[in-house]
């Protein structure tokens, strides 16, 4: 995993909201998350934890470190790909 820097952990946010946003992270993951109010991100360090512990998992076809470098090498043109 890439260091911790401001545009990986920006990155981090947009990539998890992409699986939030289209239910691509089990609800079992999420039931707990004190980085999420309602359907919205919030970064604390349960967050990066979670990424952190999760990215070198696949969600809908996706890893999510490579979702997260994707979005750190697009910056604001990334779009979530699902």
């Amino acid at each position: 995993m890439e260091a911790y820097t401001e545009a990986y952990a920006s990155a981090a946010v947009k990539a998890a909201q992409c699986l939030v946003d289209h239910d691509a992270i089990p609800e079992g993951e999420l039931g707990k998350a004190t980085w999420l109010k309602g359907k919205k991100i919030i970064p604390n360090i349960d967050f990066t934890n979670w990424f952190n512990q999760h990215d070198r998992v696949k969600y809908e076809g996706h890893i999510l470190s490579d979702l997260i470098e994707q979005a750190r090498d697009a910056g604001e043109t990334w779009e979530c790909p699902l």
